[in-house]
């Protein structure tokens, strides 16, 4: 499935891909850096019952998508950047 050249199917699979080696990055080596850091799993059982600890989770989550959001409504107003730069350039070249 494409749209403007863009095939959307990839783009869920990679990010499903990328999704699946994050966590297995984490499970692998997340006790290695637990320890590296001092913790101990009763301390990130705290941290993770803290009021507000999935906060910049969540906060991080919204940004991506606006982001997104941006990055596809601005796609569909290429052509006119693309003209509006040209006439901002063309005394310059003249």
């Amino acid at each position: 499935m494409t749209f403007s050249g863009v095939n959307y199917v990839a783009i869920v699979i990679a990010a499903i891909v990328a999704w699946l080696a994050g966590a297995g990055w984490y499970v692998a080596l997340g006790r290695t850096w637990m320890a590296a850091l001092g913790w101990t799993p009763e301390r990130a059982q705290a941290a993770r019952s803290e009021p507000g600890a999935y906060r910049p989770a969540v906060i991080a989550q919204r940004r991506d998508l606006r982001r997104a959001l941006l990055a596809w409504l601005r796609d569909d107003d290429d052509a006119h950047q693309q003209q509006l730069c040209q006439a901002r350039l063309a005394p310059l070249v003249d």
